[in-house]
């Protein structure tokens, strides 16, 4: 599986019916919905997937505005004995992946919850945080 996002930038869907179209044809090819993440940001819409590389290509096919960009996550590696626990990544994780264990007192991570969206990498002071 490979994690992807499909990014909208602003002003690419005018109104509910076109993303209807875009969430329908995402729904033609895998059901139920693998949808990991939903974001709006300064960019657009960013939807966060999980797909076969098969259905990805799958995916580039059916969606050819040449606006609408599909990309593969980072994916991210976290060395514990780096971590100084400084809490600069803990404040970028909005999906809780990365947070302070209160028994321990230090940042712990977890794989699951992450969806690779890179913020912690660039703010991790001692590069704990890597990319893959």
């Amino acid at each position: 599986m490979v994690r992807v996002v499909v990014t909208f930038p602003r002003g690419t869907v005018r109104d509910i019916s076109e993303y209807t179209k875009i969430f329908n044809t995402i729904l033609d090819i895998e059901r139920p919905l693998p949808l990991i993440q939903f974001l709006t940001t300064d960019v657009g819409v960013e939807i966060v997937l999980e797909l076969t590389e098969e259905k990805v290509q799958h995916l580039r096919k059916l969606l050819k505005d040449p606006l609408i960009r599909i990309k593969s996550r980072v994916l991210i590696q976290w060395d514990k004995d780096l971590c100084i626990s400084c809490g600069a990544c803990v404040s970028l994780c909005n999906v809780g992946a990365l947070f302070f264990q209160k028994s321990d007192y230090g940042v712990f991570y977890d794989e699951k919850k992450c969806v690779q969206c890179g913020l912690c990498v660039d703010a991790c002071p001692r590069g704990a945080i890597t990319k893959k």
